[in-house]
């Protein structure tokens, strides 16, 4: 929250033209502007006038920039047999804000290196193109590793 202050004789009032982002409200009687935002981004021509009704209306414009929240995305480390497809690829989300879920909040998708070809061992699981819009993604990367497929050989007797 932020409180704005004025003061003359007789006491002024505060007014404020313009709209405030979703989420937020301001008390006109105490100056206050509170509340959490719900979407993120820069928001110009915040107009605040006071007047105490005898001198010249004062007015001050704003621009008031809301950050983007963090946002922890952790990839789940997989495993899969050589010559066999990826198995869906799995992240776990911290910090989402409100009523947002990862399906509401987050688009795209995980991507990795390992293909069908790749060589037996450890392939990164990367960001790819998971974002969203009002969050600012601080992502761990994942590993996708490529294990042999067992071979069982008969044991012949003489």
């Amino acid at each position: 929250s932020h409180t704005l202050t004025a003061s003359g004789m007789p006491t002024p009032t505060l007014n404020l033209v313009g709209n405030l982002p979703a989420g937020l409200s301001f008390d006109n009687q105490s100056g206050i502007l509170a509340g959490t935002p719900t979407t993120s981004g820069s928001f110009p021509n915040l107009i605040f006038q006071v007047s105490n009704g005898i001198g010249t209306m004062v007015t001050q414009s704003f621009t008031l920039t809301v950050a983007k929240a963090p946002l922890q995305v952790v990839a789940d480390n997989q495993r899969r047999l050589f010559d066999q497809p990826n198995p869906p690829l799995s992240y776990q989300v911290t910090g989402l804000r409100l009523q947002d879920t990862a399906a509401s909040a987050l688009t795209g998708t995980l991507t990795t290196t390992a293909t069908l070809t790749r060589p037996l061992g450890e392939h990164p699981i990367t960001q790819g193109s998971l974002q969203a819009q009002h969050y600012q993604i601080n992502y761990t990367a994942g590993t996708l590793t490529i294990a042999a497929n067992a071979v069982y050989l008969p044991l012949i007797g003489k």
